[in-house]
Order: C-alpha cells, then sequence, then structure tokens
C-alpha cells in the first residue's frame, strides 16, 4: 500500500492512476516475470476478470495521501465491472470520513476469534504444515498448545472476572504463540515470562521488504523494546480511560524524556505505523496491540527502571495506585517478572509489598495483591503464602480497618484468603471454623417451649439465628 500511495505525487495523469501504482509495483518489486510496460492496463483493456487485493489502506499514515487512494480505488472500478476489489483497513481508520469507499463496497467488520471455532482449526493447520509427515507430532504439539490457551484464559477470567476481553482473539495472538511455543518448545507457565518472550517474537521478527530492514530489527529490537516500556508507563499512568491511546505528538514527547531515545523516535514511529508489532498506529494515534502487553512492559519498566536498585522505589511508584483496578495486573506481572529473573528478590518484595498501603482500602489491596501474586508463582513457598495469608486475617481482625474499608475490597481479600489456606478453618471438617463447635454459637434451650405450643410461639423460637462465633469465614 505504500507504494500505491505514491500515486497522488507524479503530474502526468496516467501517472496518477492506481492503474500505474500497481503496473509500477509490480515491475519494481517482481522484475522475474519479464512483465510489459502495459501489463496491467492491457488485462483492464481487455475485460479480463480480475481480483485486486489491497491490504492495510491505514497502513497509508497521511490522511490527504489516504483519501486520494480511496478515490484512486473508487475510479479504477468505475467502467470495470469484472474488477472486484477487496481492501483492509483497521476500523477506526476506516470511519474516517475521507478512508470509506462508499456505497459500491460491502461493509465487513472482522470479528475476535472464537476458541472453538477459529482458534483450534487455525493451531491445527498450523502443525499440518510444521509437521507435514508426522502426524502423531502434529496431533500432539497442536493438542498441547491448545489445552495452554484454555488454560490461559480461563486464568484470565478468574483474575478479570467472567467478561473479560480473551487474551487470543486475532490471528496476530494465535500466531505470536505459536511462535513461542516453536522457539521455546512449550509455552512458558508463568505469564510474565510469556508475555517478555512474545514481546521479543514480535520485535525481532526474522523478515523484512528489504535487507536494511531486517538489518534495522536486528540490531534495533531491544532499543525498542525499552522504548515500548518507557512509552507504556507514560501511557498508564494517564488512567483507564486515557491510558489506552496516544497521539504521534504525545507519543515523540515522552520518549524524549530520555536523551538516549532521541536519535530512535524516528524509527520507532515509522515501525509502529507500518508494522504494527508491539504498537500500532490507528488513524493518527497509537496504542498497543493487546492491553496484556501494554500491561505487562509497565511491570518490566518498574523492575528495570526505578526498582532495578531498591524494592522501596518499586513500592513507592505502586503507593497510589494500589486500591486501582486499571493497575492490578501490571503489579501481578511485575511480581512475575522479578520471580523470573530474581526469586529471593521477589519474596521479599512480595512481603514487603503485603504490608504496604496508607489507606485502609489500600492496606486491604496490597495484602490481596501480595496473596495472589504468591498464588500464581508456582515456587513462591508455603512461608511466604501463610505470612500474606496472616496479613490478610490480621487486616479482618481490625475493627477500624473494616469499618473504613468498601465491602468489595474485603470480599476480595477474602476470597484470596480462602484460595491461600485460611489457618481459621480445618479442611478436615468442611472447612468450618477449627474450634469445638465448628464456628457456631451454643445457644440454651428455651424451658418454656414445647412441641405444638401457639403460632406466636413458634415465630419467636424460629428467630433465633445461628451464628459463626469468629465472623464470616472466606473459606
Amino acid at each position: 500500500m505504500p507504494a500505491i500511495g505514491a500515486i497522488s505525487r507524479p503530474t502526468r495523469p496516467r501517472a496518477r492512476t492506481l492503474a500505474n501504482g500497481i503496473y509500477c509495483y509490480l515491475i519494481g518489486k517482481q522484475v522475474d516475470f519479464d512483465l510489459p510496460d502495459d501489463f496491467f492496463a492491457q488485462l483492464l483493456k481487455d475485460g479480463r476478470n480480475l481480483l485486486l487485493l489491497l491490504d492495510g489502506l491505514d497502513e497509508v499514515a497521511n490522511e490527504d495521501e489516504r483519501a486520494a487512494v480511496r478515490q484512486a480505488v473508487v475510479d479504477l472500478v468505475q467502467g470495470h465491472p469484472q474488477v472486484r476489489v477487496v481492501g483492509t483497513c483497521r476500523t477506526i481508520a476506516y470511519r474516517s470520513a475521507l478512508t470509506a469507499l462508499g456505497a459500491g463496497f460491502r461493509e465487513i467488520v472482522v470479528q475476535p476469534l472464537d476458541f472453538a471455532q477459529h482458534v483450534t482449526p487455525m493451531v491445527r493447520q498450523a502443525y499440518d504444515c510444521i509437521h507435514p509427515r508426522d502426524a502423531a507430532a502434529r496431533a500432539n504439539r497442536a493438542q498441547e498448545l491448545l489445552d495452554r490457551i484454555s488454560q490461559l484464559e480461563d486464568e484470565r477470567r478468574a483474575r478479570l472476572g467472567p467478561e473479560a476481553k480473551p487474551l487470543v482473539d486475532s490471528p496476530l495472538m494465535v500466531r505470536l504463540l505459536l511462535i513461542v511455543n516453536e522457539s521455546y518448545r512449550q509455552l512458558p507457565d508463568a505469564r510474565a515470562d510469556l508475555f517478555d518472550k512474545a514481546i521479543e517474537a514480535l520485535l525481532r521478527v526474522d523478515y523484512g521488504r528489504e535487507e536494511e530492514d531486517r538489518h534495522e530489527l536486528a540490531t534495533d529490537w531491544e532499543d525498542f523494546r525499552e522504548m515500548a516500556q518507557h512509552l507504556a508507563a507514560h501511557m498508564h499512568q494517564q488512567g483507564r480511560d486515557q491510558g489506552r491511546e496516544i497521539d504521534e505528538r504525545a507519543l515523540a514527547a515522552a520518549l524524549r524524556e530520555k536523551a538516549e531515545f532521541k536519535p530512535s523516535i524516528k524509527a520507532f514511529i515509522s515501525h509502529a505505523r507500518q508494522r504494527g508489532s508491539v504498537v500500532e498506529e490507528r488513524d493518527g494515534t497509537y496504542r498497543f496491540i493487546h492491553l496484556a502487553l501494554q500491561e505487562f512492559l509497565v511491570a518490566r519498566y518498574l523492575a528495570e527502571v526505578p526498582g532495578r536498585d531498591s524494592r522501596q522505589a518499586m513500592l513507592d511508584c505502586l503507593q497510589d495506585h494500589l486500591e486501582h483496578p486499571w493497575w492490578r495486573e501490571p503489579i501481578l506481572l511485575l511480581a512475575g517478572y522479578l520471580a523470573k529473573n530474581a526469586a529471593g528478590a521477589a519474596r521479599l518484595f512480595l512481603g514487603e509489598l503485603a504490608d504496604a498501603g496508607t489507606t485502609a482500602d489500600a492496606r486491604f489491596c496490597a495484602a490481596e495483591l501480595a496473596g495472589a501474586a504468591t498464588l500464581e508463582w508456582q515456587k513462591s513457598g508455603g512461608e511466604l503464602r501463610a505470612r500474606c495469608a496472616q496479613r490478610i486475617l490480621t487486616l479482618m481482625g481490625d475493627a477500624d480497618a473494616c469499618r473504613a474499608s468498601r465491602p468489595p475490597v474485603r470480599a476480595r481479600a477474602g476470597d484470596t484468603l480462602a484460595r491461600l489456606g485460611d489457618p481459621r478453618c480445618d479442611p478436615q471438617r468442611l472447612h468450618l471454623p477449627a474450634d469445638d463447635l465448628l464456628g457456631f454459637v451454643h445457644i440454651p434451650a428455651d424451658p418454656g417451649f414445647r412441641i405444638g405450643t401457639r403460632k406466636a410461639d413458634r415465630e419467636r423460637v424460629g428467630s433465633i439465628i445461628l451464628e459463626r462465633a469468629v465472623g464470616p469465614c472466606p473459606c
């Protein structure tokens, strides 16, 4: 599409047509075909049936040029009913009045992938190509990946709620997990490790339109990762409503905050606009291709930049965000990233996180986040999990903290306490409180009660409610 986008520049009328742009592209890039100069024009003149596929209309970055390309497409099909054109464009860019192709074109909106209908056959077809002569290998490898994707989606819904957007909802994400799965023989168990490898796979592509592209990507991907994590942290600071997208001017300004980024800002923006790997351009604004990748890069920034020399620096950065759902995933991923690289430091961080917070809500949230992170980290250890459980239990026993905190915050902490193992409850006795009466309170019999008494007497006795001695049990 960028080559075709250049059709607006020449001054000769014929040179300004889409037909000429296609001819120039084919001649310039496919010289082995030995095509005649009037190749495409002759096809049109002869009335041949043609199917023209134009991918990425939105990749023409300048909106005026995009409008010129749109008009060129419309002009091409007029008077040529045998020509069929299929164009693709990101939704936001296409809805612009200067981009939409008009009544002669039918708009089809691409929906998110469904696991059973789309993801499963895509994975199986991919392994049919990877292992064409080994039926057992392709069946086993495909099933292993599909099982892991199902597990990732189940864990995501458990953390974020049943209405959470799936992680794997596009061909790009399927391809990304295939690359990671084949590069490392399996998907990592830890989400932070998975996202780290996925971002590397996106930035270290092994192909390019030109040789210089491959050289550039091979040498600059680590610089681009550092820039992407800085950008992610800057965007996330703007909050849920403003932190998902950023315009080009603000993006460049954010990257100019670091002097070492300045020589590469233009290349970073060009990479996002033309390739859309980790960051993609949509109608003049930029966003990460999936919020999960933005959240992980925020976590990586917190670990690598302010937290490199001090756990306290990380906690200081998080102090104002402990009770905000927008920051929940970055905090959990931060713990996972630390665990992947330094288990001892991760345990110390989680222990200090459990005791963090300046308000009642923040203290409950910090303790719950630390507990949830230890559950997600398989090798966190029983001692750390017990410490997090005890911290939640201590807060629940603090009358002032309970009065000053919101019920949903306490409820989430109670749910996590149950998963950690509530020391008040006995798993051998249906997880009821571990005392002689299993949490119930003895109420002496009423000597005046007799079977068959008046209705008023029955109602009075029926109003007695058995209560648990220790309050609500999160188990």
